[in-house]
């Protein structure tokens, strides 16, 4: 519907919302990042659960980068989304989102910079997938972006330049 899309978005308009993504090892909240890892079901494409050591180790090796959020309500920066590359391989290997989040457009900016992060020799074209009855949210917004994946598989990326269109609200 017309009509509810353009109060949604006059909606996060209203919010000015200020988004920064985090790769620095002292800018990034590792409780929050773990906390994301024990609890998000619904946008999460792999559902690891990390624990804080492993979650030191990605940081260390500058794969994790995290999404934080603040807007007009919510007054202290909270990461909101977490996604990790596996460099080698050219693959995002866990992408989730806490659910207060993923329907203000945030997924798409977020993804959009992960697949625009990188060089040409690193760049990422592909992602994995668990497919499961809790993350049925995750699926629905990916599946706008893979070319075809088989169950549990790794999906290559495609439509990548259809996410411009959602970045221009942060």
């Amino acid at each position: 519907n017309k009509t509810q899309d353009l109060n949604t978005k006059k909606y996060i308009k209203s919010l000015n919302a200020t988004i920064s993504i985090q790769s620095d090892p002292e800018k990034v909240d590792l409780q929050r990042v773990e906390q994301l890892f024990k609890r998000t079901n619904q946008f999460n494409n792999a559902h690891n659960r990390y624990s804080l050591l492993e979650i030191r180790n990605f940081v260390s090796k500058k794969i994790i980068y995290t999404l934080d959020y603040k807007d007009n309500i919510n007054t202290a920066s909270e990461t909101a989304a977490v996604i990790i590359i596996n460099k080698k391989e050219r693959f995002i290997s866990d992408f989730l989102m806490s659910c207060r989040f993923f329907s203000r457009g945030l997924e798409f900016v977020f993804l959009q910079f992960i697949i625009k992060l990188d060089s040409s020799s690193t760049k990422i074209d592909s992602i994995f997938i668990n497919r499961n009855d809790k993350n049925k949210v995750f699926q629905d917004f990916i599946d706008k972006f893979i070319i075809s994946n088989d169950s549990n598989k790794i999906a290559e990326l495609k439509n990548i330049n259809s996410l411009k269109n959602y970045s221009n609200e942060y």
